[in-house]
């Protein structure tokens, strides 16, 4: 079944407005952003939400000592790393899954960096690419890229994802899951009800098929 994740929450209401919808994941970004929170902040709302909902940590170019506190501190499930991290860094990860996000900039890159992050990371997240920017540019890459590359480990598809183009982003690339945030906003950080429960629903009505994996969270 396809796996849904909610990225850049900062309200309580809004992470259990996703958990109630069917989000398997929600996403709290700990880097420079509109949507940054502090772990604290996390921390209360993760304190609301039922049991069942992993939580992910969205990390860029951070030390890993802060990235293994902040795991440990609010037992995160997934350490979502959106820089430059090498191999390296990836396995000094401890206590949570690996997402290694990969901005899309071609088919040809694609498959360059999932050969690179391959034995290091559990999970990759597909991002658009754009020059200066590690993420929540809201826009679309081509998804076929992803069939070309033939990548082999589980994978989530994001940029710009909403409402109006989730089923079209399933179809083309099969992906194990969808991430969503700007998409489905009223404002950075904020969600928008309509928006979120269109995007469910969307899902629900898509016929693409995605790819079974081992993979246990």
């Amino acid at each position: 079944m396809l796996v849904v994740k909610i990225c850049g929450l900062t309200q309580a209401k809004d992470a259990e407005l996703a958990q109630r919808l069917g989000a398997g994941i929600t996403g709290f970004i700990f880097a420079d952003s509109p949507r940054r929170i502090t772990p604290e902040k996390a921390e209360s709302i993760i304190k609301t939400l039922k049991p069942g909902v992993l939580k992910a940590g969205i990390f860029v170019n951070e030390k890993i000592s802060r990235v293994n506190s902040i795991i440990k501190n609010l037992k995160l499930d997934i350490a979502q790393l959106a820089g430059d991290e090498s191999p390296a860094y990836l396995e000094k990860i401890r206590g949570a899954l690996v997402f290694k996000v990969i901005r899309v900039k071609s088919a040809a890159g694609l498959k360059k960096n999932a050969k690179l992050y391959e034995k290091s990371a559990d999970v990759f997240l597909f991002d658009t690419y754009k020059k200066g920017s590690f993420g929540g540019t809201g826009k679309a890459f081509d998804w076929k890229m992803v069939k070309k590359a033939a990548v082999k480990k589980p994978f989530f598809i994001a940029g710009g994802l909403n409402p109006e183009n989730v089923r079209s982003a399933i179809k083309a690339a099969s992906p194990f899951g969808v991430d969503a945030s700007s998409g489905v906003e009223k404002s950075p950080g904020i969600k928008d009800e309509k928006k979120m429960k269109k995007f469910f629903e969307e899902i629900k009505k898509s016929k693409g098929k995605t790819k079974k994996y081992n993979l246990k969270f």
